[in-house]
Protein backbone atom coordinates (compact mmCIF):
# COMPACT_ATOMS: atom_id res chain seq x y z
CA UNK A 1 0.00 0.00 0.00
CA UNK A 2 1.40 3.36 -0.98
CA UNK A 3 1.61 6.18 1.49
CA UNK A 4 0.23 9.61 0.61
CA UNK A 5 2.58 12.05 -1.06
CA UNK A 6 4.37 14.42 1.28
CA UNK A 7 3.91 18.18 1.25
CA UNK A 8 7.47 18.77 0.05
CA UNK A 9 6.94 16.54 -2.99
CA UNK A 10 8.13 18.39 -6.08
CA UNK A 11 5.97 19.53 -8.94
CA UNK A 12 4.33 17.06 -11.30
CA UNK A 13 4.73 16.55 -15.01
CA UNK A 14 3.05 19.91 -15.63
CA UNK A 15 6.27 21.52 -14.40
CA UNK A 16 8.23 19.75 -17.13
CA UNK A 17 5.75 20.95 -19.73
CA UNK A 18 6.02 24.46 -18.31
CA UNK A 19 9.82 24.28 -18.50
CA UNK A 20 9.64 23.25 -22.15
CA UNK A 21 7.25 26.13 -22.86
CA UNK A 22 9.49 28.60 -21.05
CA UNK A 23 12.54 27.38 -22.93
CA UNK A 24 10.74 27.69 -26.24
CA UNK A 25 9.43 31.16 -25.36
CA UNK A 26 12.85 32.31 -24.18
CA UNK A 27 14.46 31.11 -27.38
CA UNK A 28 11.97 33.02 -29.53
CA UNK A 29 11.75 36.16 -27.44
CA UNK A 30 15.43 36.85 -26.90
CA UNK A 31 17.95 35.36 -29.31
CA UNK A 32 20.86 36.38 -27.07
CA UNK A 33 19.38 34.51 -24.11
CA UNK A 34 18.49 31.53 -26.29
CA UNK A 35 22.13 30.49 -26.58
CA UNK A 36 22.27 29.87 -22.83
CA UNK A 37 18.83 28.25 -22.61
CA UNK A 38 18.72 24.49 -22.33
CA UNK A 39 17.25 22.62 -25.28
CA UNK A 40 14.87 19.70 -24.72
CA UNK A 41 17.64 17.12 -24.18
CA UNK A 42 19.55 19.44 -21.87
CA UNK A 43 16.41 20.24 -19.86
CA UNK A 44 15.76 16.50 -19.52
CA UNK A 45 19.36 16.08 -18.34
CA UNK A 46 18.77 18.73 -15.65
CA UNK A 47 15.74 16.77 -14.42
CA UNK A 48 17.53 13.41 -14.48
CA UNK A 49 20.52 14.87 -12.63
CA UNK A 50 18.15 16.25 -9.98
CA UNK A 51 16.68 12.76 -9.54
CA UNK A 52 20.10 11.14 -9.40
CA UNK A 53 21.27 13.66 -6.82
CA UNK A 54 18.12 13.05 -4.75
CA UNK A 55 18.99 9.34 -4.80
CA UNK A 56 22.66 9.92 -3.90
CA UNK A 57 21.66 11.97 -0.88
CA UNK A 58 19.10 9.33 0.10
CA UNK A 59 21.69 6.58 -0.16
CA UNK A 60 23.69 8.34 2.54
CA UNK A 61 20.84 9.81 4.60
CA UNK A 62 18.50 6.83 4.47
CA UNK A 63 21.02 4.01 4.21
CA UNK A 64 19.77 2.96 0.78
CA UNK A 65 23.14 2.31 -0.86
CA UNK A 66 22.06 -1.06 -2.29
CA UNK A 67 18.91 0.46 -3.81
CA UNK A 68 20.99 3.29 -5.29
CA UNK A 69 23.40 0.79 -6.84
CA UNK A 70 20.43 -1.07 -8.41
CA UNK A 71 19.11 2.25 -9.74
CA UNK A 72 22.47 3.07 -11.35
CA UNK A 73 22.81 -0.40 -12.87
CA UNK A 74 19.30 -0.35 -14.34
CA UNK A 75 19.50 3.19 -15.70
CA UNK A 76 23.22 3.42 -16.55
CA UNK A 77 22.73 4.05 -20.32
CA UNK A 78 20.19 6.83 -19.66
CA UNK A 79 22.28 8.34 -16.86
CA UNK A 80 25.34 8.39 -19.16
CA UNK A 81 23.39 9.93 -22.05
CA UNK A 82 21.90 12.63 -19.82
CA UNK A 83 25.26 13.19 -18.15
CA UNK A 84 26.82 13.83 -21.57
CA UNK A 85 24.00 16.26 -22.42
CA UNK A 86 24.55 18.10 -19.13
CA UNK A 87 28.29 18.39 -19.79
CA UNK A 88 27.55 19.65 -23.30
CA UNK A 89 25.09 22.22 -21.97
CA UNK A 90 27.57 23.65 -19.47
CA UNK A 91 30.40 23.67 -22.02
CA UNK A 92 28.20 25.37 -24.61
CA UNK A 93 26.86 27.90 -22.12
CA UNK A 94 30.03 28.68 -20.15
CA UNK A 95 32.86 27.75 -22.51
CA UNK A 96 36.13 27.27 -20.65
CA UNK A 97 34.37 27.65 -17.30
CA UNK A 98 31.89 24.88 -18.12
CA UNK A 99 33.49 22.23 -15.92
CA UNK A 100 33.75 24.46 -12.85
CA UNK A 101 30.18 25.76 -13.37
CA UNK A 102 28.91 22.19 -13.71
CA UNK A 103 30.74 21.18 -10.53
CA UNK A 104 29.19 24.11 -8.67
CA UNK A 105 25.77 23.22 -10.02
CA UNK A 106 26.07 19.57 -8.93
CA UNK A 107 27.11 20.78 -5.47
CA UNK A 108 24.07 23.09 -5.38
CA UNK A 109 21.81 20.14 -6.27
CA UNK A 110 23.33 18.08 -3.45
CA UNK A 111 22.87 20.94 -0.99
CA UNK A 112 19.21 21.35 -2.02
CA UNK A 113 18.51 17.62 -1.72
CA UNK A 114 20.26 17.54 1.64
CA UNK A 115 18.20 20.49 2.88
CA UNK A 116 15.02 18.63 1.90
CA UNK A 117 16.18 15.49 3.70
CA UNK A 118 17.01 17.48 6.82
CA UNK A 119 13.64 19.22 6.78
CA UNK A 120 11.75 15.92 7.16
CA UNK A 121 14.05 12.92 7.04
CA UNK A 122 11.28 10.37 7.60
CA UNK A 123 9.21 11.66 4.70
CA UNK A 124 12.26 12.02 2.46
CA UNK A 125 13.36 8.45 3.11
CA UNK A 126 9.83 7.04 2.79
CA UNK A 127 9.27 8.85 -0.51
CA UNK A 128 12.66 7.71 -1.78
CA UNK A 129 11.83 4.08 -0.94
CA UNK A 130 8.58 4.45 -2.92
CA UNK A 131 10.47 5.94 -5.85
CA UNK A 132 13.00 3.10 -5.85
CA UNK A 133 10.14 0.58 -5.94
CA UNK A 134 8.36 2.47 -8.72
CA UNK A 135 11.50 2.79 -10.81
CA UNK A 136 12.57 -0.82 -10.35
CA UNK A 137 9.18 -2.23 -11.30
CA UNK A 138 7.60 0.21 -13.71
CA UNK A 139 9.99 2.76 -15.21
CA UNK A 140 11.93 2.00 -18.37
CA UNK A 141 15.08 3.68 -19.66
CA UNK A 142 12.98 5.81 -21.99
CA UNK A 143 10.65 6.88 -19.18
CA UNK A 144 13.37 8.07 -16.80
CA UNK A 145 13.29 11.71 -17.87
CA UNK A 146 9.51 12.05 -17.54
CA UNK A 147 9.62 10.18 -14.23
CA UNK A 148 12.35 12.56 -13.03
CA UNK A 149 10.37 15.64 -14.02
CA UNK A 150 7.20 14.33 -12.38
CA UNK A 151 8.69 13.05 -9.13
CA UNK A 152 11.62 15.34 -8.38
CA UNK A 153 11.38 18.23 -10.79
CA UNK A 154 14.27 20.65 -10.60
CA UNK A 155 16.16 20.88 -7.34
CA UNK A 156 17.81 24.02 -8.69
CA UNK A 157 17.17 26.11 -11.79
CA UNK A 158 19.87 26.63 -14.40
CA UNK A 159 20.02 29.06 -16.01
CA UNK A 160 17.78 31.38 -14.03
CA UNK A 161 17.05 33.54 -17.08
CA UNK A 162 15.41 30.62 -18.90
CA UNK A 163 13.31 28.91 -16.26
CA UNK A 164 10.82 30.15 -13.74
CA UNK A 165 11.87 30.17 -10.09
CA UNK A 166 8.52 28.64 -9.10
CA UNK A 167 9.60 25.37 -10.75
CA UNK A 168 12.29 24.85 -8.13
CA UNK A 169 11.50 22.52 -5.25
CA UNK A 170 10.33 24.58 -2.29
CA UNK A 171 12.65 24.51 0.68
CA UNK A 172 10.23 26.46 2.88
Amino acid sequence: MRSPRRSFRPRRLAAAVAVAALLTAAAGANPAAASSCADRDEAAALHVRSLQTWMVVASLTCGSVDAYNEFVLKFRPALQRHGDALIGYFQRTYGGQGTSKLNRYVTLLANQASALSLKDRGSYCARTAEMYDEMQDGVSLTQLESYSAENVGLLAVEPKSCMSENLVVSLK
